[in-house]
């Protein structure tokens, strides 16, 4: 199995009374769809900020498919919680989505090649026919796959998302959680959650980041490594899922 993320023996701290990771090592491989989850302030967002070589560790090596990760703005899409934008600013979501071509040309020159790799990406991401719309329009779950659509315009070979439904109603994060269903062996995903009950259900494995890394298959993050992965300040809710048929296959 290629090895397409590789974080070994990874050492990092914001202070010296702050240390986050030490001695972290694992292996995402091509095709994996993994979940992160733990506790706030366990290192999920840090992990995501290495990966992408926003930060860099005290010491040990990060390897994206071979190169590091600061290298690797082409290899690499990155979905954010939210989008921090001026309301007033009239920027169209065809615009926002062909952003994500600026790591094939970073001066904006849009080629027709660039556009219909923005158009398919819109596609998939079901909001093709909102190409025209104002940015600032649109619902949080819109919003959030205009910024999906954005990543996927960059043809990346992974997907970082960093609580991607965070801001979300639940019909939108059905059909989100759906959309990256349908990208699941194409691209290799990694994406924060704080509802590991759900996201789990879909996943391949579960990245628990809390201070350190173990990884699990999904089926594996039961109430009691749930329980561990907290510290056991959790309360393990299980809420009945009214899903219809269709759902419940995701």
């Amino acid at each position: 199995m290629e090895k397409v993320i590789t974080f070994e023996n990874v050492n990092f701290s914001y202070n010296a009374q702050n240390i986050i990771f030490k001695d972290m090592g694992f292996n995402i491989y091509k095709g994996d769809y993994v979940a992160i989850v733990g506790p706030n302030g366990g290192g999920k967002s840090t992990l995501l900020k290495l990966a992408l070589g926003l930060l860099r560790p005290n010491s040990g090596t990060i390897s994206i498919m071979g190169r590091s990760p600061s290298s690797c703005g082409d290899l690499v899409g990155y979905v954010p919680q939210s989008l921090d934008f001026d309301k007033k600013f009239p920027i169209r979501v065809r615009d926002i989505v062909l952003m994500g071509r600026m790591t094939k040309h970073p001066f904006g020159f849009y080629s027709a090649s660039d556009k219909e790799f923005a158009h398919s990406a819109m596609k998939k991401a079901g909001i093709d026919n909102l190409g025209n719309s104002l940015f600032s329009t649109l619902s949080g779950g819109q919003r959030q796959r205009v910024l999906i659509a954005r990543a996927l315009a960059s043809d990346p070979e992974i997907l970082l998302l960093d609580e991607p439904t965070s801001n979300v109603d639940p019909s939108s994060e059905t059909h989100f959680h759906s959309l990256l269903e349908s990208l699941k062996g194409e691209k290799t995903i990694l994406t924060v959650s704080h509802n590991p009950k759900i996201v789990c259900s879909l996943v391949d494995k579960a990245l628990c980041v809390n201070r350190g890394v173990k990884i699990h298959p999904a089926c594996e993050l039961g109430s009691d490594a749930l329980l561990d992965l907290y510290s056991g300040d959790a309360k393990i809710v299980d809420h009945s899922l009214n899903l219809n048929s269709e759902e419940a296959s995701l």
